[in-house]
């Protein structure tokens, strides 16, 4: 018998078993909770030492999520360091894959942290504003085909890192991005009225989002769009929401705050998000260090209080180590940071959403629909890179504890003598026979001795 069929078999047996249990067990939600992350749209480019202590600080700060734009950088245009000019393509329609490697590394130490990611596949500047100008980079059938072709090639480019094409690394790209604000080049045009950049737009992201759908379904597509036309643009930009509408083939839509009143936005867009099932987040707000830490203490703390009030996640613009005033920068070593970012992030973990993000690994447990509820167990820390520990609460007929990973292989077991009351149980990610298991996503399936079950999904990250 080879590995494939072992694997087969294996999953045979295991549905055979749960059809078969007098209490038939399904793959069930647990609450889900909120989520944060930060923008640092060229840490793929930054030195190999930059990148893993901005991902340490995240992961430390319970920073769910990183947000990169696949872009292009003049000579010496820099928002952090190094200065050097980068390009995914120029001209159109010719790539370059050795910064497609740099952001393949980047994935391989998100995926070891537990960090998914937003990736913006486009940005509104060179080589398209060239090619096309303002308005055909939207309207043109050319520009939207070469849009297409962009997005092709990205989607099926493989990472040696993990081994897969970048359309299949769900478990580290949460989302692909079809532009960063897209509109925004469309302000200074002239003679197109607020209906016409509206419809220009929509169908600009309607024609992309379907064409990531056919590529990749499993992945959530984002507008990335500012979503304030009608706020500070009168409706120049045409990315307003409520005016765009349902766009069928995206999931996520995106509000960026700089200035205004942030609650009005949320409250005119939350329930016509919800109504057409799409998702909205606050997916950038932030100011230069020239305001000063102690109001940006008060941005950051109103922004994230209100999302939090509203039940929607944040990302905050930028993460990055910069000092100069008339930078976004925010690092781990700023008040703000410590004193903000932090706690906000520790506090809408916590807080329970009925929108379906599905941010966090272990928010689906399996388990048996009509399980005593005081069979219950949690995991902590969860990810985590030495050891687990398990508190299992009423732990009564509790004989054994089974580990497995994501292809089915019974990795660890354990005999738990059966007992009353309350126990803990501290695993260090070795397998039975004392070999330490590679990073990755675990199942720990807890057994009673009338064959109940409960699931935990966890992740170790070395």
């Amino acid at each position: 018998m080879n590995l494939k069929q072992a694997k087969i078999i294996f999953l045979i047996f295991f549905i055979f078993a749960l059809i078969q249990s007098s209490l038939v067990c399904s793959l069930v939600s647990a609450e889900e909770y909120l989520w944060a992350g930060a923008n640092q749209y060229q840490l793929w480019f930054q030195r190999l030492g930059r990148i893993q202590q901005q991902l340490n600080a995240m992961q430390e700060a319970n920073l769910s999520v990183l947000r990169i734009f696949l872009g292009h950088r003049a000579q010496y245009l820099s928002w952090e360091d190094p200065p050097e000019a980068y390009t995914f393509e120029d001209p159109v329609g010719t790539f370059h894959d050795e910064n497609l490697e740099k952001v393949d590394y980047l994935m391989s130490e998100c995926q070891k942290r537990g960090i998914r990611l937003i990736i913006a596949l486009s940005v509104h500047s060179k080589p398209y504003l060239d090619k096309y100008g303002p308005v055909n980079i939207y309207s043109s059938a050319a520009s939207i085909s070469d849009h297409k072709n962009r997005f092709s090639h990205f989607l099926n480019h493989y990472n040696s890192y993990l081994g897969k094409a970048w359309k299949d690394c769900d478990e580290v790209v949460y989302a692909w991005e079809i532009q960063n604000e897209a509109g925004i080049p469309l302000l200074d045009v002239t003679g197109l009225s607020s209906q016409e950049r509206h419809d220009m737009i929509r169908n600009f992201l309607s024609e992309l989002a379907s064409h990531l759908k056919q590529i990749d379904p499993n992945t959530k597509v984002s507008l990335g769009i500012a979503g304030y036309a009608n706020y500070y643009h009168q409706g120049k930009s045409g990315d307003d929401i409520r005016t765009l509408g349902n766009i069928p083939d995206a999931d996520i839509y995106t509000l960026h705050f700089y200035g205004g009143n942030l609650s009005k936005w949320i409250d005119d867009n939350l329930s016509y998000c919800r109504s057409i099932n799409k998702l909205l987040f606050v997916e950038e707000f932030g100011d230069t260090r020239s305001a000063g830490m102690s109001e940006l203490k008060n941005l950051y703390s109103s922004v994230c209080n209100i999302c939090r009030e509203r039940g929607i996640p944040w990302m905050f613009w930028r993460l990055g180590h910069r000092k100069d005033e008339n930078t976004y920068s925010v690092n781990s070593d700023d008040a703000v940071w410590q004193d903000v970012i932090v706690p906000e992030a520790q506090q809408i973990l916590q807080t329970v959403t009925s929108d379906n993000w599905g941010i966090h690994p272990a928010t689906a447990v399996e388990a048996c629909g009509e399980v005593e509820q005081d069979f219950q167990i949690s995991c902590f820390p969860n990810p985590f890179n030495r050891a687990i520990q398990f508190n299992v609460k009423n732990s009564s007929g509790i004989e054994k504890i089974d580990i497995f990973n994501l292809t089915g292989q019974l990795i660890f077991s354990k005999k738990i003598p059966i007992r009353q009351g309350d126990f803990q149980f501290i695993w260090g990610a070795k397998d039975s026979s004392g070999s330490e298991i590679p990073s990755g996503v675990y199942f720990a399936i807890f057994t009673r001795s009338n064959q109940k079950q409960l699931t935990r999904k966890i992740l170790f990250i070395k």
